[in-house]
């Protein structure tokens, strides 16, 4: 699923030490330019190699990238200063897509459908509407989905784009309602800044 819950990510992080190779690789996805940028990540598992992409973010206030969890899910990870991703009230994290590797996904229309019914499958009884776009740094409106819990669970607003031969995906989740309605105006206040730059997935 594109658009994973924190509930869902949580579950599968295994923070693991990372290798001083993968270190190297970590420092640079860390540096917060002055305009935003796909990384390209190789994490090494194994015999194998796990091949991801993230868009690297502006500077917020008040939050750190978290490389372990960034590493483990796939996603650049933003936590509260002090916080973790598994402990946090509310993280953001945001993650692209490469358009090449997912063929049968041919428009950003499909891909939100898609996210639409996988959560739907996933989180039984969660209420998902459409909520206002997001403008982001060069003036393009993002849509939005917001996810409610009917139970325990994040409650979440999705904005999505696209980026050259990316989608891409900004995520704000939290414990409760009340933190996401805290939140959400850092969030947008984030993609606000946030201006791309055009990649062909390679």
């Amino acid at each position: 699923m594109s658009g994973q819950s924190k509930t869902d990510l949580v579950q599968e992080e295994l923070v693991k030490p990372l290798a001083p190779s993968v270190l190297i690789i970590a420092f640079a996805c860390a540096v917060f330019p002055s305009s935003a940028e796909i990384r390209k990540t190789v994490v090494p598992d194994g015999k194998e190699e796990r091949v991801f992409w993230w868009p690297v973010l502006p500077k917020a206030d008040g939050w750190v990238h978290d490389e372990n969890s960034s590493r483990t899910i796939g996603a650049n990870v933003l936590v509260p200063v002090g916080g973790t991703f598994a402990d946090a009230p509310a993280v953001i994290y945001a993650k692209a897509l490469a358009r090449q590797r997912m063929p049968a996904t041919k428009t950003l229309a499909q891909l939100i459908a898609e996210d639409r019914r996988e959560f739907a499958r996933k989180v039984p009884g969660v209420r998902i509407s459409e909520v206002a776009p997001i403008r982001d740094g060069e003036g393009r409106d993002l849509r939005c989905l917001e996810f409610v819990p009917a139970a325990k669970g994040s409650w979440e607003r999705v904005a999505y784009g696209e980026e050259g031969g990316f989608y891409v995906i900004f995520t704000v989740s939290a414990q409760d309602q009340a933190t996401l309605r805290k939140t959400v105006p850092q969030f947008e206040d984030l993609v606000a800044r946030y201006r791309r730059q055009l990649h062909d997935g390679r």
